[in-house]
């Protein structure tokens, strides 16, 4: 079975908010499956990909940035506080392995995927 990862995030304001172009809904799930045969019963988590309808994703409800970049579903961010520290590297590799590059938000990584 492919497992995706868990999504978090959803608000009444945007509950559509993981939208994602098929090149990173696969390197997405390519990442996930590779994380969890290397530490089976392992997930991901996600957030704040895109709205469906693409345009200025309104974190805070008021149609002002941050997350300017969550407008093309080619960005999302990976919720890195809920795995072992140990992990990152690890995952840093299968991350770049499944085509994504990866920037450090201090809470969360910010991933796009690579055309």
């Amino acid at each position: 079975a492919v497992n995706c990862g868990t999504i978090i995030g959803q608000t009444a304001t945007h509950p559509t908010n993981n939208y994602g172009l098929p090149s990173l809904r696969t390197a997405l799930c390519g990442a996930v499956n590779d994380f969890a045969a290397k530490y089976p019963g392992s997930t991901l988590t996600f957030n704040d990909m895109s709205l469906q309808w693409g345009g200025l994703f309104d974190i805070n409800a008021t149609w002002a940035p941050p997350h300017s970049g969550h407008r093309w579903g080619d960005n999302e961010d990976l919720e890195h506080d809920f795995l072992d520290p140990r992990r990152w590297p690890t995952l840093r590799t299968i991350l770049r392995n499944n085509n994504l590059s990866i920037y450090d938000e201090g809470n969360h990584w910010h991933l796009t995927v690579l055309d």
